[in-house]
């Protein structure tokens, strides 16, 4: 039986090797997993080679339950058929799925049908629920699942498809996990401190990437902390965050989830009229990125208009968004190649960081504590890789350890 099974292993893995090739020869290489993206990329692409990719993915998916059964049953993979390390591709353009093979010295003669007979199979199992035991003790994580069964874990959005978990009860099992581990992280003012800065740093090092002076961001910004962290302001931010729908104040429904993944998919879907600016070979370049930006400020005033609370938490968040959404538009959108790599770094970075997050394999659900332990410090490795890549030097508080001097975020956060 294990013969067949680690035969079947590698006929997977050939096949996905063949596909991650011909994608290397004939397309550029997507550096984030979006949804959204891939659907307007098709409208490019024939059919065909849409529905490959797909496969692709669920293939992925299927070898990493396969090794999560091998693990189980006592056997070992030989090393050139084991993934890559993930630290070691971290600098590099990924595509599409996280899991990396070893490909380089693989023979190509094998023909596609092995990839469509996996793909095929894939199709034919079901995974709405955890399909495999899970080969580490993950007791926090069952517990916030028999929640999830309850009907008593609510969130804003589901992120089951972008964050690579197995079902929508999984993602919010694992949901519930991260909130509960982020509130005692956030207990600590040192680690307030350390995502404070963090936060701060990376836009800075993205407005110098893009030649603009950050002073007006560091005021805004520091403003908007200085609103948060006031006790009192606390029941009216809870109370303009729910209407907006966020149904929890924990740090990732606000700031990972609410402002960080909602803004990369603002940017995946621009007004039609700023897309006939940014493709019109007969504008320049600044005036394009000057249109973008009029554009971006015109929303945010009439977004303001609209606040239930004109000098609240979103009006402080409008404040900062006026300097930061220019960039970030023009470097997505706009015509710059340099500026859209760097910008497309950091939403990979940002979106693996919380893949990472929701994976049982490189973080432990055993309790809520080691849990925060390993959040912590998956957070200290891809901040230095992200500020590393933008220039941005690291201050020595931004490790997390030393104490800060304001209050305690937890009752917001």
């Amino acid at each position: 039986g294990m013969e067949l099974f680690e035969e079947a292993l590698q006929k997977w893995e050939q096949a996905l090797t063949i596909r991650q090739r011909d994608n290397a020869s004939t397309s550029t290489p997507v550096p984030w997993d979006s949804k959204k993206r891939r659907e307007s990329m098709s409208e490019n692409i024939p059919e065909e080679e849409s529905q490959k990719r797909e496969f692709a993915e669920k293939l992925e998916s299927l070898l990493h339950r396969a090794y999560h059964l091998q693990e189980e049953f006592g056997s070992s993979l030989q090393s050139d058929s084991m993934l890559l390390d993930l630290e070691k591709t971290l600098m590099l353009p990924l595509t599409d799925g996280s899991l990396r093979l070893r490909t380089d010295d693989e023979d190509s003669s094998i023909s596609e049908d092995s990839f469509f007979s996996a793909a095929e199979l894939f199709d034919s199992l079901h995974f709405e629920e955890i399909p495999f035991h899970l080969s580490k003790p993950v007791a926090a994580y069952e517990e916030a699942l028999q929640l999830v069964k309850e009907g008593k874990v609510a969130c804003r959005t589901l992120r089951t498809e972008l964050l690579g978990c197995y079902s929508d009860q999984d993602f919010l099992a694992k949901l519930h996990c991260v909130r509960q581990a982020f509130q005692e992280l956030l207990e600590d003012e040192s680690n307030q401190l350390f995502f404070g800065e963090v936060g701060k740093q990376m836009v800075i090092g993205l407005m110098t990437k893009a030649e603009k002076n950050p002073k007006a961001f560091l005021e805004s910004y520091e403003e908007m902390l200085h609103y948060a962290l006031k006790q009192e302001t606390w029941p009216t931010t809870q109370q303009e965050l729910e209407g907006r729908g966020v149904v929890c104040m924990s740090f990732f429904d606000i700031v990972l989830d609410f402002i960080l993944m909602d803004a990369f998919e603002d940017l995946e879907n621009p007004p039609s009229s700023v897309l006939a600016v940014l493709r019109n070979r007969w504008l320049s370049d600044s005036f394009k990125e000057t249109a973008l930006a009029t554009a971006c400020w015109s929303v945010l005033k009439a977004k303001r208009r609209l606040l239930m609370v004109p000098d609240g938490f979103i009006s402080h968040f409008y404040s900062v968004s006026e300097h930061v959404s220019p960039v970030l538009a023009f470097g997505f959108l706009g015509p710059k190649q340099q500026l859209s790599e760097v910008c497309s770094f950091f939403k990979h970075q940002i979106v693996q960081y919380l893949k990472d997050m929701f994976d049982l394999d490189n973080v432990r659900y055993t309790t809520v504590q080691s849990l925060a332990e390993d959040i912590l410090q998956l957070s200290r490795r891809r901040s230095e890789i992200l500020l590393g890549y933008l220039g941005t030097e690291t201050s020595p508080e931004m490790n997390g350890t030393l104490p800060g001097e304001n209050e305690p975020l937890k009752e917001l956060i």
